[in-house]
């Protein structure tokens, strides 16, 4: 089998090395060829375009560089003609690859949309053009498959790949001397991976900090951005870990975290949390007026009830978020979110996300 892999950017191309090793060991004799980056490259992927060169294309991004946008996505059409596969995997990065799909489905080639995007929460209607643009949806949230059933879309749920990063990960002794901490309880600080994110939350946390001199608040800090912009940290002494969130979470006690991805792998490392978010008041409205779900935080999505606080924008205030906190320090506040962090856990099952991947395309292989 020749397969193509489109990953835009450095998570989809892990994800999609790992699938090709697991697609691989079911297929010794299989070909790959694909857009992505360096580890699927290692691999075994013939990389036909590196994802620095796709990566910061959101939506101002694309505007910006309509032109550049458009090439890029005929280029990666026409590699595919010229491989001739028997089959596309999608790998996330939906803006691009749902513009590559059309040509892929002209041409009669199976494709397989490995985490889809998030039709669910807004314009609902795009989860039929994914079903006519791909062969199957290969999903990560266990709700997403009754979504796209109410609809009468077929999908698979294939686990959740940070269940097994987490449960791999091995938090590092050393890491309380490595950061100069003490012995108190450590809350964590997670403003998110975005300039606006940071800039809009800091406040906020650092209102928080001077309130609870008896906990250590420590901060977790990204390279991608700027350094100056966790000035005010540095200047409360706050400590700043950067880019290891993984350990900070696996030595914390309780977490203020932004809303995203890093909510739900908080909730893994089974460290109660706040939920935080705030955003400009326009893009607030706009956001009230298109998105249709009661959560906006993973965990809360996945148990399809309120395990953990969410305080968006009026309600993300120093005195809300400490209330909630000084909660979380109570015996019955710590063990719901716990109770409901198994939960979770009970959902998203113990499950190889690229195995599972693998299994199901090998056991409905491209018709073509």
């Amino acid at each position: 089998m020749r397969y193509f892999l489109i990953a835009g950017e450095r998570s989809g191309d892990l994800h999609a090395s790992r699938i090709v090793s697991a697609l691989r060991a079911r297929d010794p004799e299989a070909e790959f060829e694909g857009w992505g980056g360096e580890q699927m490259e290692q691999a075994g992927v013939v990389l036909r375009e590196h994802y620095r060169n796709t990566a910061t294309m959101g939506f101002l991004e694309v505007l910006k560089k309509l032109r550049h946008f458009r090439r890029l996505i005929q280029r990666c059409k026409d590699d595919i003609a010229a491989y001739q596969p028997d089959a596309v995997i999608y790998v996330d990065f939906s803006a691009f690859n749902l513009r590559v799909a059309p040509a892929v489905v002209k041409q009669g080639i199976t494709g397989y949309f490995f985490i889809t995007p998030k039709v669910w929460a807004w314009n609902t209607k795009r989860a039929f053009k994914l079903a006519r643009l791909t062969d199957h949806r290969l999903v990560i949230l266990p709700f997403e498959v009754d979504f796209f059933a109410e609809r009468q879309i077929s999908a698979t749920y294939v686990g959740n790949p940070l269940t097994e990063r987490i449960r791999g990960f091995t938090p590092d002794p050393d890491f309380r001397q490595t950061h100069s901490l003490d012995d108190r309880p450590i809350v964590a600080l997670l403003p998110g991976s975005r300039r606006q994110e940071v800039s809009r939350l800091l406040p906020v946390m650092m209102a928080v900090v001077k309130d609870r001199p008896e906990w250590q608040w420590v901060m977790s800090g990204v390279r991608s951005l700027p350094e100056e912009l966790y000035q005010p940290a540095q200047d409360a002494g706050i400590p700043l870990v950067w880019e290891d969130s993984y350990n900070l979470m696996a030595h914390a006690h309780t977490a203020v975290v932004a809303s995203g991805t890093a909510t739900l792998e908080t909730a893994l490392f089974r460290v109660p949390q706040v939920v935080v978010y705030r955003t400009s008041a326009f893009s607030a409205l706009v956001v009230r007026a298109v998105i249709k779900i009661p959560f906006v935080s993973l965990p809360n999505l996945i148990a399809q009830r309120a395990v953990v606080p969410e305080l968006l924008q009026n309600a993300c205030t120093p005195e809300e978020v400490l209330r909630q906190v000084d909660l979380l320090q109570t015996e019955a506040g710590r063990q719901a979110q716990l109770e409901g962090y198994a939960d979770i856990a009970h959902r998203l099952g113990d499950i190889s996300t690229p195995d599972a991947v693998a299994e199901y395309i090998t056991q409905h292989p491209p018709t073509t």
